[in-house]
Order: structure tokens, then C-alpha cells, then sequence
């Protein structure tokens, strides 16, 4: 994918906390500047989020995520989270945050 497609996370949403600890900072990679819609634990609802691009994150990141998921998601276990994560990716709620598309010329 394209490091051009990023998400910055709203400093005032519940995870906003969680993300800067992950990352250290509020700005992500996205696999692609269009939401989708995705069924996600504790909504009733389907939401419409963003995904996140694990090909852009780097080790580091990844097993703090994988740690962060687990403590939120008891009683998963990081090796379950990890092949989650390669089966169905990360998502953003697209209300947590705002996309920009640098270089649009190269997309649209």
C-alpha cells in the first residue's frame, strides 16, 4: 500500500490514549483513504471504519498493539491476537478520526 493515506486519530476519542501509547503519535497509515463497513466487539451495530496498515508499522509497534489488544480483550492470548491481526487487519472507527491523502494527484 501507500504510506500517502493516513489517519490522525482525535485527540479527544476514548482511544486516542491508547493509540499515542502504541505509537507515539496520532497519525497512522491507512491501507485506503475509503471506509468499509465492519462488525466490531461491544457495537451492535455495523461501523464504518478505516484499516490500518501493518505493512507500515514496525515491530516494535506491533507487539505493543498485540500487548494493548490483549489487555483490552481479556482473555485473548498474543498469539491469537497476532494471527487475528494478519487474518482480519486493525480497525479505525471512522469517527475517531479524520483521513488525509497526501499526493492526491497520484489517486484521483
Amino acid at each position: 500500500m501507500s504510506k500517502d493515506f493516513k489517519a490522525v486519530i482525535r485527540a479527544d476519542c476514548e482511544r486516542a490514549a491508547e493509540w499515542l501509547k502504541v505509537f507515539g503519535t496520532l497519525e497512522v497509515c491507512l491501507e485506503s483513504p475509503l471506509p468499509v463497513l465492519a462488525n466490531l466487539p461491544g457495537f451492535d451495530e455495523s461501523q464504518m471504519v478505516y484499516m490500518l496498515d501493518l505493512k507500515q508499522i514496525t515491530p516494535e509497534e506491533r507487539t505493543r498493539m498485540v500487548e494493548s489488544i490483549c489487555r483490552r480483550f481479556p482473555p485473548l492470548l498474543a498469539d491469537e491476537v497476532e494471527q487475528m491481526l494478519d487474518e482480519q487487519g486493525v480497525p479505525i472507527l471512522a469517527s475517531d478520526c479524520w483521513v488525509v491523502v497526501e499526493n492526491p494527484q497520484r489517486w484521483f
